[in-house]
């Protein structure tokens, strides 16, 4: 279901992301059921493994409620806490990054990061600035004040140019 209600924190979950995630805790404690598990929706599963799985079922619940694409599933493993294993799984787009702790994926093919190393030359995609501490952003091409009224600048990705 895509009605929300509010967590203690007040941020939003719905039926599906409570669902996804026993789904994939599920599936993981039939494999390595000696594993623990923490997840964004439920208590932490502690058996005081070496190995820690991360869920978060869906990363963007406003963006899922709202029917943007811009939502993802994010699954981690780490091994005596370092990660080993880690996913981004975009669904709607079906889109998915990986990495195995030697090599990047996208869709099976391997990749790597941007060689682009100075800040005003990056590309920043999120589907809110609200997340950052910064007093001046450069959104499409338009120096805006933080806290102004941006969200008719924003492009349907929510991609920000620093």
């Amino acid at each position: 279901s895509l009605v929300p209600i509010n967590k203690s924190d007040n941020s939003p979950v719905t039926i599906a992301d409570t669902e996804i995630e026993k789904h994939i805790r599920v599936k993981i404690a039939e494999s390595y059921s000696n594993h623990d598990i923490v997840g964004e929706e439920f208590d932490d599963l502690n058996q005081e493994s070496d190995y820690k799985w991360f869920i978060d079922p869906i990363d963007g619940t406003s963006s899922f409620i709202s029917g943007k694409p811009t939502f993802t599933t994010l699954i981690a493993l780490a091994y005596k806490n370092k990660p080993i294993l880690s996913l981004i799984s975009q669904p709607y787009l079906k889109e998915r990054f990986y990495t195995n702790g030697i090599n990047s994926f996208f869709n099976d093919k391997v990749i790597q990061t941007s060689k682009i190393n100075k800040l005003d030359e990056s590309v920043l995609s999120t589907t809110s600035i609200a997340f950052f501490d910064i007093s001046f952003t450069s959104i499409n091409h338009c120096l805006v004040k933080r806290g102004s009224s941006i969200d008719p600048l924003l492009s349907p990705l929510g991609t920000v140019t620093l």
